[in-house]
């Protein structure tokens, strides 16, 4: 008789108990853990993204207010030398 990896070996299973699990509902419960991981790592790297765009969306608009700013200053500079 094989002894599961889980199983203590000094311990007999009580009267009725259910047998061990074989190899092949093992690797389906194992294959079914890690595809709900993977769901989960999925929605982890969709969140990343998102967030992702939503940073150089800022960083763009934040770029586009100081170029005016700085637009504006050299242009006030640049009037000033004219005498304008």
């Amino acid at each position: 008789m094989r002894i599961p990896f889980f199983a203590h070996p000094e311990k007999a299973p009580p009267e009725g108990a259910e047998a061990a699990p074989s190899a092949g509902e093992q690797l389906k419960e194992l294959l079914r853990r890690r595809g709900r991981r993977g769901a989960t790592s999925l929605e982890y790297v969709v969140v990343a993204s998102l967030i992702l765009v939503v940073v150089v969306a800022v960083v763009q608009h934040l770029g586009w207010i100081t170029d005016g700013l700085f637009q504006k200053s050299a242009n006030a500079t640049t009037n000033m030398g004219t005498g304008s």
